[in-house]
């Protein structure tokens, strides 16, 4: 189509020319439209569509137009030539109703692979709202923990200490001193054990 494009261009009164020409862009068109797969997955069958499209738009053109000049000046016979302006004119329809199955399943692949990013980015979401959250709980058991080890150890001290004391007063009254005896202070009693 290319080198028939570029021959056009420099002989554009050759009606041969002119009519291959638009014979090669039907059957570019035809080849596209009895396509089974495409380049590029959805878009780039819409693509090839639109470009099957555009090739039958040409050479339905080009044929109106050797039509309207007739076959005195083109040579070419006028049935032939109405043969080809109504097939490019019926592939070109056809063409419109494939483009625009095409453009509805591109669309709808585009929304579900849409669809698929946000289920995706809302599992992730969701995942990292449950670390966040098992991290969380790991944080406030950690904090208990101390707390409970922090009063453990309070009242282990509370009862070393009295301990101490009874050590002392024991030691004392065996000894029969009681003068260095204290009186034991008067300490709040702690119920942190008494929990467990």
């Amino acid at each position: 189509i290319k080198t028939v494009a570029k021959t056009l261009h420099l002989a554009p009164a050759d009606h041969r020319l002119r009519i291959n020409a638009a014979y090669l862009l039907q059957q570019g068109g035809a080849k596209v439209l009895h396509q089974t797969e495409f380049a590029g997955g959805e878009e780039g069958k819409v693509e090839a569509y639109r470009g099957a499209v555009l090739a039958f738009e040409n050479s339905h053109r080009i044929f109106m137009g050797l039509q309207k000049i007739g076959q005195s000046s083109t040579g070419i016979a006028t049935k032939k030539l109405d043969h080809h302006v109504g097939f490019a004119a019926e592939m070109h329809k056809s063409a419109l109703i494939k483009l625009s199955a095409a453009e509805k399943e591109a669309a709808a692949a585009s929304l579900k692979r849409n669809e698929q990013a946000l289920r995706r980015k809302a599992a992730a979401k969701t995942k990292e709202l449950e670390k966040q959250r098992r991290d969380a709980e790991s944080k406030a058991e950690e904090l208990r923990r101390q707390e409970i080890a922090k009063k453990t150890e309070e009242h282990l001290k509370h009862l070393k200490d009295a301990w101490k004391r009874g050590t002392a007063l024991e030691k004392a009254v065996a000894e029969g001193d009681i003068s260095g005896i204290q009186k034991p202070s008067a300490q709040p009693q702690d119920d942190t054990l008494d929990a467990y």
